[in-house]
């Protein structure tokens, strides 16, 4: 039996030292964190994010997963001010365009391919030292363009960007003069921009836009007048529909409503709170259903699921039976199912999985054993706002890494691949090496095998840490082509609209090109990132043979599509 006990420790034990997290650098040493904050996948496998130290400020950094190759990109603003600002950004071709200053010009639109000489301001959009990119910078790649919504002596509107000056422009003034039209949520859907904004007179509504002047304009105005018919600062694609929180004279306040681009098609799917809102948010398609939490005069905040029907959209679960909130927040999708945190009353915040379906829907592991919560937040959920999504990359390879706290080891970094059994933590840093109580994780970026961490191990403040998982398969690349598939079209073939799935919606960044036999791009599209479905539309394609090419960070994969009418 002692035989067997010794066995048993030595395999967990070998099991154990595989899973070895490792400081990259003490970026800002000392106690003092340097709260890395990662930005983009490099093509050469470094990364780029930004980080704080007392003698730069926070600045632009790139890291190849060694001390010696983690440096200082460029001192944006010369000294201890910060040149690196907000934490916004995009990642495309070779480029990360970002918010930046450089103490002279305000916070402007900078650019960046990893090199000190490729850093550089794009354009004083606000000439002088006023700001022309605010903290709530959305960025979106559409159109082989990049759209933001900049400030200039118009207010604050709707931009796009080449790459160059001289095609960084303003799109439309939707606010006539000065008045700012607060653009937020952009998305795409069905070849077409989507997004809220206000025109000064109807309040925050749904537009589209083309990229052009004429072709951007005001779907309808939802809710007649200065009340604003469309709220929040999410919406997301769904089977050819765009889904946002939405109100209109008909409701009794804030409720799930779609739009197909039209002011016919514009409509409330459902009045889920007959009393007053139900604030639909959190939006996720998961194995082919909209999933989002919403709450009622009866019920708090639970889980609900849409087919885009009044009748396909009913609870998923009441979580936490009676009318307390079940408050479950998204913090990836797995195997086409959603990992969320959520309190079901019993076991505190927790680690729930569904597949979109009530039997399906049911507490994965209770991290914190009793009524404590041992689901914890990340960067990447608590300011989804600002990342424009509730989670960034924290899967790879059948394997999701989350923030979990046990109660005995603190805040600690966890992984589970959806089941009982599979979940656990993957070591105890915050142990390391002066007993302290929690690493106090506060961000997860996983590329290929790597994952990276913004933490502590007790010595030092937040900072870089590496840990290179161990997985039982390794994709292959050939031609910097991977092997392993992470997306699906269907149907196939089609009449140039089909739906585009992605297996592991993880990434920051995320890129669908349509190429014809002559290799001539015909269609490009920016994905969402934790996008898991979008319909793409190619109108009047020729009937033929095309590519596809998917790019999801660092991996790129390529799919053929038959298209005939």
């Amino acid at each position: 039996m002692r035989k067997i006990i010794f066995l048993v420790l030595s395999v967990f034990a070998i099991h154990a030292n595989a899973q070895k997290i490792n400081r990259v650098k003490d970026i800002n040493t000392g106690s003092d964190p340097s709260s890395p904050v990662i930005l983009a996948a490099l093509p050469n496998g470094d990364i780029l994010f930004s980080a704080y130290d007392a003698i730069n400020g926070r600045e632009l950094w790139v890291s190849d997963g060694t001390s010696q190759g983690t440096k200082i990109v460029k001192d944006i603003n010369p000294g201890s001010k910060s040149g690196y600002l907000y934490k916004s950004a995009i990642y495309l071709n070779g480029k990360l365009y970002f918010t930046g200053d450089d103490g002279v010009h305000g916070t402007e639109l900078w650019v960046s391919d990893g090199t000190t000489g490729g850093t550089k301001m794009l354009l004083d959009i606000y000439p002088g030292k006023d700001t022309g990119l605010s903290a709530n910078t959305w960025f979106k790649y559409y159109n082989n363009k990049v759209y933001f919504n900049g400030i200039s002596s118009v207010g604050e509107e709707l931009w796009e960007t080449d790459g160059t000056p001289s095609g960084t422009l303003l799109v439309k003034d939707m606010n006539p003069g000065s008045g700012d039209s607060y653009v937020t949520a952009l998305t795409i859907a069905n070849g077409k921009m989507f997004f809220l904004a206000s025109d000064g007179n109807s309040g925050h509504e749904v537009w589209t836009s083309d990229g052009t002047d004429n072709g951007t304009k005001m779907i309808v105005d939802f809710y007649p007048g200065a009340l604003s018919g469309a709220s929040g600062h999410t919406m997301i694609e769904y089977n050819g529909k765009v889904y946002f929180a939405g109100q209109n004279p008909g409701s009794t306040g804030i409720e799930l409503c779609s739009t197909d681009g039209t002011a016919q098609g514009t409509k409330v799917v459902k009045n889920i709170n007959a009393a007053s809102n139900s604030e639909p948010e959190r939006f996720m398609v998961v194995n082919g259903k909209l999933l989002f939490t919403a709450k009622t005069s009866t019920l708090g905040k639970e889980l609900w699921v849409t087919d885009g029907t009044e009748n396909g959209t009913k609870l998923l679960k009441n979580i936490y039976p009676g009318a307390s909130s079940a408050d479950p927040a998204p913090l990836g999708i797995l195997n086409n199912k959603l990992i969320f945190r959520a309190d079901d009353g019993t076991h505190g915040n927790e680690l729930w999985i569904t597949d979109g379906t009530s039997n399906g829907t049911k507490l994965l592991y209770d991290i914190n054993t009793g009524s404590g919560d041992g689901s914890k937040y990340t960067v990447s959920s608590s300011y989804s706002t600002l990342l424009q999504r509730l989670t960034v990359n924290n899967v790879y390879n059948g394997v999701m890494y989350l923030n979990g706290d046990d109660g005995t080891n603190g805040s600690e970094l966890w992984r589970t691949d959806g089941t009982d059994t599979g979940t656990y933590m993957v070591e105890d840093v915050g142990d390391i090496p002066n007993n302290a109580t929690s690493s106090e994780l506060d961000f997860i970026f996983v590329d290929s095998n790597n994952v990276w961490l913004a933490m502590t191990d007790g010595a030092i403040g937040k900072e870089l840490f590496l840990h290179r998982a161990k997985v039982s398969t390794t994709p292959q690349s050939i031609g910097g082509i991977t092997a392993e598939r992470r997306a699906t079209l269907y149907p196939n073939p089609n009449n140039g609209t089909f739906s585009l799935n992605i297996n592991n919606p993880s990434f920051l960044n995320g890129l669908v090109r349509v190429y014809d036999i002559t290799g001539r791009e015909v269609y490009s599209q920016g994905l969402e990132r934790g996008q898991s479905q979008t319909t793409i539309s190619l109108n009047n394609i020729a009937t033929g043979i095309y590519k596809v090419l998917i790019e999801l960070d660092r991996h790129v994969e390529v799919h053929t599509v038959s298209i005939s009418k």
